[in-house]
């Protein structure tokens, strides 16, 4: 259905000046009807790109990928936008949570492998806090293990979260 004209005149605002917040909260409340879902998405995901922070960034893609969730054709795209959304902040614990969550319902468990294992690799690199750290490298050993009878790739993993906590630790006695 189209969008009144009220709401279209909103997002016209807010593609003029992207970096007005406010403005997109507007927006997203005048489009939570339902039935602009795809809209939503698209503008959430083109707003990413101007977001004042990574948190925020990261945020609105998540939203963005709820957006997309349940509708037919759409796994693909949601699952981008859900790593998309880690990526621009590896401590966003909704979305590794909802990764999580579409990886297992998918049962591709050798998918989800490689995602935690990139997961886990980038946490790391951006100094992340170390019990995030730890969270993705034990939930990489828990999958490698359980799903994939890996025993060896869990251990690893595992070694792997435990020196993220003893690092932590390093760092909190400084």
């Amino acid at each position: 259905s189209p969008m009144p004209r009220d709401v279209r005149t909103l997002v016209d605002e807010l593609r003029k000046t992207p970096h007005d917040v406010d403005l997109l909260r507007a927006v997203q409340h005048a489009l939570s009807d339902g039935m602009h879902q795809q809209e939503l998405a698209h503008l959430l995901e083109w707003w990413a790109g101007y977001a004042p922070d990574d948190a925020a960034a990261s945020k609105a893609l998540l939203d963005a990928a709820r957006c997309l969730q349940d509708r037919a054709g759409k796994y693909a795209h949601e699952l981008a936008l859900v790593m998309a959304a880690l990526v621009r902040d590896p401590a966003n614990e909704k979305a590794s949570y909802r990764l999580r969550q579409m990886l297992e319902s998918a049962d591709n468990y050798l998918e989800l492998e490689r995602v935690l294992s990139e997961w886990a690799l980038s946490v790391r690199r951006e100094g992340a806090p170390a019990t995030l750290c730890a969270m993705a490298s034990f939930t990489l050993a828990l999958v490698r293990a359980h799903h994939l009878d890996d025993v060896d790739g869990g251990i690893s993993a595992l070694e792997d979260a435990l020196r993220a906590l003893e690092n932590g630790d390093v760092d909190a006695a400084k």
